[in-house]
Parts: C-alpha cells; sequence; structure tokens
C-alpha cells in the first residue's frame, strides 16, 4: 500500500462531520491548553481539575437544563473505550458516574476515539459520534465552573 492509499483509508468516515470534529478538537485543544498553562506542567492534571470544580459544576448542572440533558446523554451511552484487540469496551466509571471527575474521563474518551481514528471507521453509530463530538454544552460548563 502507497503513501497515498493509506493516506486515504485513514480519512474520517463518511458518518462524521468534519466541520464539527475540527471545532471539537479546537476547543478541546484550548481547554487542556490552559490547564497545563495553570499547572505549569507539560501534562494536565485532570483530577485535581476535576475536584476543583466538582461542586461549582454539581450546581451548574442542577441549574442548567441542557447541561443535565448533555450529562445524562453521556451517561445513558457513554463513549466506548477502543482495546487492544480492536474490540469496544464500555469501561465501569471513575468516581460517581455523574462527577467531574468521571465526565471529563468521559469528554476526554470522546477526543481520544476520533483522534486516534477508532470512530474514523466505516459501520460504527455516526448519529451519535457527531452529536458527542458537538455536544459542547458539557465541556463548555467545565470551562464556566
Amino acid at each position: 500500500m502507497s503513501i497515498t492509499e493509506l493516506i486515504d483509508s485513514a480519512r474520517l468516515a463518511d458518518h462524521l462531520d468534519e466541520g464539527l470534529v475540527l471545532r471539537f478538537f479546537a476547543a478541546f485543544s484550548r481547554f487542556e491548553y490552559a490547564l497545563k498553562a495553570v499547572n505549569g506542567a507539560a501534562d494536565p492534571n485532570w483530577v485535581a481539575f476535576a475536584k476543583a470544580v466538582e461542586e461549582q459544576f454539581a450546581a451548574l448542572r442542577m441549574q442548567d437544563e441542557q447541561l443535565r440533558e448533555a450529562v445524562d446523554a453521556l451517561l445513558v451511552k457513554p463513549p466506548r473505550k477502543q482495546t487492544s484487540s480492536q474490540e469496544w469496551d464500555t469501561p465501569a466509571p471513575q468516581g460517581a458516574p455523574a462527577s467531574a471527575l468521571n465526565l471529563l474521563l468521559l469528554v476526554r474518551r470522546v477526543r481520544n476515539n476520533l483522534f486516534h481514528g477508532g470512530k474514523a471507521q466505516r459501520g460504527v453509530d455516526g448519529e451519535r459520534d457527531n452529536r458527542l463530538a458537538c455536544d459542547e454544552r458539557v465541556r463548555d460548563r467545565f470551562v464556566e465552573a
């Protein structure tokens, strides 16, 4: 297989909206950079951030119906994780299901699935994948918290 054929085979599947995916990556990258800058470290400390915003995020979740709907959508059918055997698994939540820690994990899993190519495969749930990529309500509320 030539390099061109390899690159062509790695393109986003037809079911994914490239604009949504690019906006998601841009927003996630800015968010992750901010966490790194605040911590002064090469790796963002997701756990410390989740603990720091838990109370504010929980309060926002109670007040904001759209945020509750977005959280519920993530919790009812969480993004799956691709295993080393190329199977899809739904790992147990970290902490309480609606905790900031677990929700940040789920948002990162959406990013990882898109970035590392798992969701670019044909034959997966395209409508759901697009909804997960474009649903900015959870990510935006973490920024507000």
